[in-house]
C-alpha cells in the first residue's frame, strides 16, 4: 500500500507540473482589427495585455500578432474608436471590429462657416450621423432627423409617397411668417417651401423639396438650435438652422460600395366601419328614430358587402438601388454616388420615383489653392392623389370611402358604379334607372355627394415631375499658416410642372376639370470669408469674417379649366374647353449680408464666442431693410479645475451660457409695397381691363426678432462610457408679423403689420450610453424635451379665429393673449339625454327639435339657455408637451441589432373624419364602436348618441366629442443586420458586405383612433395645426437590403 501511495502521489505531482507548465507558456494570437461601420482595417491600433506593458501594433493591412499567456485579456483601442477587452481563452485567430465614439470630445461638428471640436463648443448643437440616417431608412433628410435630436420635433404630414414634413426647433415661434428651420446644404441656404420648389397644380399632399436630395448621400446633419449658434445665419435664423454635409472623398482611401433593398407596405390602422348588414340595420335604426319608419325588411341578406378602405388600400412595393465611388490622390479626392428609389404609395395610383447623382470633388492645385466643388443633380417623378376633402372640385379619395355605402358595389355591368346611391328594399340601387308601378321613373337618390373612390384613383390622373439642381464651387487660398481666403459660388436650381385632370364622373358638379402648372426657381449665391486660426502659450483664438449676396428668382405659371370637351384628353389640351383661366407670376428677392464671429478659449478651460451679422432684406420696407443680430456665449469647463481634476464622478463638466437675436423674414417678397391687381371695368359698354390696389404699403414693416438665452451642461463619466448634454432656454419673439385692422375710410380693410410676441421655455435632455463593449456591444442614446408655448401680446385684440373651415365646419382654433398657438376651440359636451330626464331647462341648438332621450347635451357656458358659437370654449391643444426618442444598437460577432422608439405626448387632435364616421342620420357609413355602443333605450349609454335621420341634429361647431388624445410611443425602426466574416470576404474577393432586415413603424401605442396619431391636414400651418381629415396614412413596411463594398 505505502507503494501505492507513493506512486499516486508521483503521479499527481507530475501532473501539476506539467499541467503549470502547459498553462505558463505562451500562445501566438493574431487576427485584423477593422471598423465595424466600414470593415476596412485600422492601421495603427493598440493591441495591449491588460495589466502589462506588453502590446503591439495593427500594420498596413490591420492584422497583428502577438505572445501572450493562454488565459489573458487583450485590449484593443484606436483614436476616436471605443476600446474593447477580449479574453483570449486559448484562442489563436482574435479579429476585432471597433466602433466609433462618435460622442468623443474630439469630435469636430459643423456650426456654419465652420467647424469646431465638440468640447470647445458653447452654443447648442445636436449632431446625428450618417450612420443614423441610414438606419432610419428614410426617403428625406428631415424624415431622418425625427426623434433624433433633443428639442427638434419632426411630424410626417402625410404617409403620401414624397409628401413633406413639419419640423419645429424649439417649438413655435412665429404665427404667420413660417416656422420651418433654415436648410443648408454644403454651404448654399436652399429653398425649402414646396410653393417656391414645386407645382402646386397637382393634387394630393404638397411634395417634400428635401425629397429630391438623396439621404444617403449625407455624411452628417447638425441642427443649431440657440440663437449664439444660429446667428451666423441672422436674419433666417429665428427657427433654428439644419446643416446638411454630404460625404467627400479622402487621400489612399478609395472604394466602390453597391447598396439595393426591397420592401413592402401596408396600412397600418384602417378603420373598423360597418358591413353592410349592420349597415342596413344602421338605416333601419336612424329612419325609425326620424319617425319615417324602416327600409329594410331583412338586413343580413346583404352579407359584408363592400370594403371601400380594401379597394383604395394595397400592399405596396419599394426599392433603392445606390452605386458610390470614393477615394483619391493627395492631389485629388472624390466622391461620386447615384441612385435610383421607387416607391408605389398603399392608396392605388400613388407613387414616386426618384433619380439621383452626386459628384463632390476636391483638387489640390497648389500647396495654397484648394478648390472643391458640390453637384447634385434629381429628378423625380410621382403620381399624386387627393386623400381629404377640402378641394374644391374634387373630394377626396379617403373620405369618399370612409364615406361611402357598403351596400353599394364596386362596378355594376362592367363599369364603376359613380354614386353613393341609396339601395332600396330589393337591393336595387335607386340611380334614376328604375321605374315605378305606374311606369314613371323613379328619380335617383344619393346618400351624399361623395364620387367612387375607385374613379378618382383610376380616372382621375395627377402628376408632379420636378429636376433639380445645387451646385457650389469653392476656391481656398492659404494665406498664411494661420489665415485663409475662401470664395463660393453656388446655385440651386428647380424646375417643377404639375398636371391633373378630375373627369365628371367623379365630380359632384358635373363638370370635368383639369389644371396644370409650372415653377421654376433659380437661387444664387457668392461668398467670400476670410478664415482665422492661431494657437500659442495657452490661448487658441478661430474667427472668421465674410460678406454674403444671394439672389432668388421664381416664375409660376398655372392654367385651369372646366367642362373638358373629351375626357379622354384630360389636361393634354386645354384648346377644347369652356371656362379656361391663365395665371403668371413672378418674384424676386435678394439678401446682403456682412457676417463675423470669434471664438476664444484659454487654457482649454474658458471659452468666448461673440457672433454678428448684419442681414439687408429686399422684403422688408424701405424704412427697415437692414437689421443687425448679434450673440455671445461663454463656457467653463470646470473639469479642467484644481478644485476638481481627481474627482472619480466626472471626466468632464463644462457648463455654458449664452444670450442673442436672431430673425424670421419668411414672408413675401412684396407684402411692404403697394400692389396693384387687375380688375374688369366697364365704360360706355365696353369691358376694360383696370388695376386697383390690392395690398396697403407698409415702409415700415421689419422681420420677426427672437432673443434667446441658453443655459447648458455638457457631462461625461466613467472613462467616457456615460455622456450626457441638458439645456434650459428662453426664447421671447417680438414685433411678430400679422394682419391688422385699418380704418374702412383708407379703402383696405388690414394691413401687415409687426404686432404680437410669443414665448417659447423648455428644457432638453440626451444621454449616451456604452452600456457593454467587447464581442458583445451595447450603445443607447436617449434624448427628451419639454416645451411650453404662450402668446404673449396680440397687439390689443382680444383673439383671433382660424378660418380654415371644413366640411362646412366654423373656425376650430383661436389664437388668444396667456394661451399657447394651436389651441382647439369648440363646445363641450355633458353627456346624453336619459330616459325619465326632465330636459325642460337643457340648452339647446336654436333651430334644433326638442330633445329626446339618446341625443347629445352641451354645456351652456353662458347660461343664455341656447348653444351657440357663444358657448365655445378651450377644448386642446396641438402643441405636444414633450417629445422623446431612444436608440438601442446591439452587436455580437458580426449581428447587429438596431432598435429606435420615439413619440410626443401631450397634444390632441381635431378628428374631422368623426363628422363621416359618427354620424347619427344615416347618410355614410360608422365606426363598428360606435354602432355597438350607440344609446338604445336597451343600453343606455352615455357616450354615444342614438342614431337618427333628422337633419336637425347637424351643428356646425367641434366639440369635444371629436377631440382626441394625439399623444404616441412608435417603434419607429428595428434593424437586424449580419456583416460577413473577413474570412469570407477574403474568399469572396470584397471589401465588406452586410445583409439587413428592416421593419419601420412596427407598432404605434396610442389612445387615438384614426389612421394614424401622426397627421397634419393643413401641412406646415401653425393657426391650423393638428387637424385630421381623410389624412394618407403612414405605413408599415419591411425592407430587405444588402450593402457591398469592393
Amino acid at each position: 500500500m505505502p507503494g501505492v501511495t507513493r506512486s499516486i502521489f508521483a503521479i499527481f505531482f507530475l501532473v501539476c507540473v506539467t499541467s503549470y507548465g502547459i498553462h505558463a507558456q505562451n500562445i501566438e494570437v493574431s487576427g485584423v482589427v477593422t471598423d465595424a461601420l466600414t470593415a476596412e482595417p485600422l492601421i495603427g491600433a493598440n493591441v495591449l495585455i491588460k495589466g502589462s506593458n506588453t502590446g503591439t501594433t495593427t500594420d498596413i493591412d490591420g492584422t497583428y500578432a502577438i505572445s501572450v499567456p493562454p488565459d489573458a485579456v487583450l485590449i484593443y483601442s484606436y483614436l476616436g474608436y471605443i476600446a474593447q477587452e477580449i479574453p483570449v481563452d486559448l484562442k489563436t485567430d482574435i479579429d476585432v471590429d471597433l466602433n466609433s465614439d462618435i460622442t468623443g470630445l474630439e469630435e469636430v461638428v459643423v456650426i456654419g462657416y465652420g467647424k469646431i471640436a465638440k468640447k470647445d463648443l458653447t452654443g447648442s448643437v445636436s449632431s446625428v450621423t450618417s450612420e443614423a440616417i441610414k438606419s432610419s431608412a428614410s426617403l428625406s433628410a428631415d424624415q431622418a432627423l425625427q426623434g433624433r435630436a433633443a428639442g427638434v420635433v419632426v411630424q410626417q404630414n402625410s404617409g403620401e409617397p414624397g409628401a413633406g414634413t413639419t419640423v419645429r426647433i424649439r417649438g413655435t415661434s412665429s404665427i404667420s411668417a413660417g416656422n420651418e428651420p433654415l436648410y443648408v446644404i454644403d454651404g448654399i441656404p436652399v429653398l425649402t417651401s414646396a410653393s417656391d420648389v414645386t407645382s402646386s397644380a397637382a393634387k394630393g399632399t404638397p411634395q417634400n423639396p428635401l425629397s429630391t436630395i438623396n439621404p444617403n448621400d449625407i455624411s452628417s446633419i447638425e441642427v443649431l438650435k440657440d440663437a449664439s449658434a444660429a446667428a451666423i445665419y441672422g436674419a433666417r435664423a429665428a427657427n433654428g438652422v439644419i446643416l446638411i454635409t454630404t460625404k467627400r472623398g479622402e487621400a489612399g482611401n478609395s472604394s466602390i460600395d453597391f447598396s439595393i433593398y426591397h420592401g413592402i407596405q401596408e396600412v397600418r390602422n384602417p378603420y373598423t366601419l360597418l358591413n353592410a348588414t349592420q349597415f342596413a340595420q344602421f338605416q333601419n335604426e336612424a329612419s325609425f328614430y326620424a319617425g319615417q319608419g324602416r327600409i329594410y325588411s331583412d338586413p343580413s341578406a346583404f352579407g359584408e358587402g363592400t370594403n371601400w378602405q380594401d379597394e383604395v388600400f394595397r400592399r405596396a412595393p419599394m426599392s433603392n438601388y445606390e452605386l458610390s465611388f470614393k477615394g483619391g490622390s493627395e492631389q485629388i479626392q472624390y466622391a461620386i454616388s447615384g441612385g435610383y428609389y421607387q416607391q408605389d404609395g398603399i392608396i392605388v395610383g400613388s407613387s414616386f420615383d426618384r433619380y439621383n447623382f452626386r459628384a463632390n470633388l476636391d483638387g489640390q492645385i497648389s500647396p495654397k489653392l484648394k478648390i472643391s466643388n458640390n453637384l447634385m443633380f434629381s429628378y423625380t417623378d410621382s403620381d399624386r392623389v387627393a386623400t381629404d376633402d377640402n378641394a374644391a372640385f374634387d373630394g377626396g379619395t379617403l373620405t369618399a370611402a370612409l364615406g361611402f355605402s357598403p351596400l353599394v358595389p364596386v362596378r355594376r355591368n362592367g363599369n364603376l358604379v359613380q354614386k353613393n346611391f341609396q339601395v332600396d328594399g330589393n337591393g336595387e340601387l335607386i340611380d334614376g334607372s328604375q321605374i315605378d308601378e305606374q311606369g314613371n321613373a323613379i328619380p335617383e337618390k344619393v346618400l351624399n355627394t361623395f364620387a367612387n373612390p375607385l374613379l378618382k384613383l383610376l380616372q382621375s390622373p395627377s402628376e408632379l415631375k420636378t429636376s433639380r439642381i445645387i451646385n457650389n464651387l469653392t476656391a481656398t487660398y492659404q494665406i498664411t499658416a494661420d489665415l485663409d481666403f475662401k470664395v463660393s459660388v453656388g446655385v440651386d436650381f428647380s424646375s417643377s410642372r404639375g398636371d391633373q385632370f378630375t373627369p365628371r364622373a367623379s365630380r359632384s358638379g358635373g363638370e370635368s376639370f383639369a389644371t396644370s402648372g409650372a415653377v421654376t426657381s433659380t437661387t444664387l449665391l457668392n461668398e467670400n470669408t476670410l478664415n482665422y486660426q492661431k494657437t500659442f502659450n495657452k490661448h487658441k483664438i478661430t474667427g472668421v469674417v465674410g460678406v454674403s449676396a444671394q439672389q432668388a428668382k421664381i416664375s409660376s405659371l398655372d392654367v385651369q379649366a372646366i367642362d373638358i370637351t373629351n375626357d379622354q384628353l384630360g389636361f393634354n389640351n386645354y384648346a377644347i374647353t369652356r371656362g379656361a383661366s391663365l395665371n403668371t407670376s413672378f418674384s424676386d428677392f435678394t439678401f446682403l449680408s456682412g457676417l463675423a464671429r470669434l471664438n476664444y478659449s484659454f487654457n482649454d478651460r474658458y471659452l468666448l464666442t461673440v457672433t454678428g451679422r448684419s442681414d439687408g432684406s429686399s422684403k422688408f420696407g424701405a424704412n427697415n431693410k437692414w437689421g443687425f443680430f448679434p450673440s455671445a456665449s461663454l463656457g467653463w469647463v470646470i473639469s479642467e479645475e484644481d478644485f476638481i481634476q481627481n474627482s472619480t464622478v466626472f471626466d468632464f463638466l463644462k457648463l455654458r451660457l449664452g444670450y442673442g437675436v436672431i430673425g424670421n423674414e419668411s414672408i413675401g417678397p412684396y407684402l411692404s409695397q403697394a400692389l396693384l391687381i387687375p380688375v374688369d371695368l366697364a365704360f360706355n359698354d365696353v369691358l376694360t381691363i383696370g388695376f386697383e390696389p390690392f395690398i396697403f404699403p407698409n415702409s415700415d414693416l421689419r422681420w420677426e426678432s427672437t432673443e434667446q438665452l441658453n443655459i447648458g451642461l455638457d457631462i461625461s463619466s466613467v472613462d467616457g462610457r456615460i455622456s450626457a448634454t441638458a439645456d434650459y432656454y428662453l426664447k421671447n419673439t417680438y414685433d411678430l408679423l400679422l394682419s391688422t385692422d385699418v380704418p374702412l375710410y383708407s379703402g383696405f380693410s388690414s394691413v401687415f403689420s409687426n404686432v404680437g410676441d410669443l414665448k417659447n421655455e423648455g428644457l432638453e435632455l440626451s444621454i449616451t450610453s456604452h452600456n457593454f463593449s467587447g464581442t458583445f456591444l451595447w450603445d443607447t442614446d436617449f434624448n427628451i424635451a419639454w416645451n411650453k408655448n404662450t402668446i404673449t401680446n396680440l397687439a390689443g385684440r382680444d383673439e383671433i379665429p382660424n378660418n380654415a373651415g371644413l366640411l362646412g365646419i366654423d373656425s376650430w382654433a383661436l389664437l388668444k393673449e396667456g394661451e399657447a398657438v394651436g389651441r382647439f376651440f369648440g363646445l363641450e359636451t355633458d353627456g346624453i339625454v336619459q330616459i325619465g330626464e326632465d330636459v325642460e331647462g337643457v340648452a339647446n341648438f336654436a333651430s334644433a327639435p326638442p330633445f329626446q332621450p339618446g341625443d347629445r347635451k352641451f354645456i351652456d357656458q353662458n347660461g343664455d339657455g341656447l348653444i351657440n358659437g357663444d358657448d365655445r370654449t378651450f377644448i386642446g391643444s396641438a402643441q405636444p408637451d414633450f417629445s422623446f426618442g431612444v436608440n438601442n444598437t446591439f452587436s455580437f460577432k458580426g449581428f447587429d441589432l438596431n432598435v429606435f422608439i420615439q413619440g410626443v405626448s401631450g397634444n390632441e387632435i381635431v378628428n374631422f373624419n368623426k363628422f363621416l364616421i359618427e354620424r347619427q342620420n344615416g347618410t355614410s357609413s360608422i365606426t363598428l364602436e360606435y354602432f355597438a355602443n350607440r344609446w338604445t333605450p336597451q343600453n343606455p349609454t352615455d357616450r354615444y348618441p342614438k342614431v337618427n335621420a333628422d337633419p336637425g341634429l347637424s351643428r356646425t361647431f367641434i366639440s369635444d366629442a371629436e377631440v382626441e388624445d394625439g399623444s404616441y410611443l412608435r417603434l419607429k425602426t428595428v434593424t437586424l443586420g449580419y456583416q460577413l466574416s473577413s474570412k469570407l470576404l477574403d474568399k469572396l474577393r470584397l471589401a465588406n458586405a452586410k445583409i439587413y432586415l428592416t421593419g419601420k413603424n412596427l407598432y404605434t401605442l396610442t389612445n387615438y383612433s384614426g389612421f394614424d396619431p401622426e397627421v397634419s391636414h393643413f401641412g406646415q400651418s401653425a393657426v391650423n395645426m393638428g387637424a385630421d381629415l381623410g389624412g394618407y396614412p403612414s405605413t408599415r413596411s419591411f425592407i430587405l437590403g444588402v450593402n457591398i463594398g469592393f
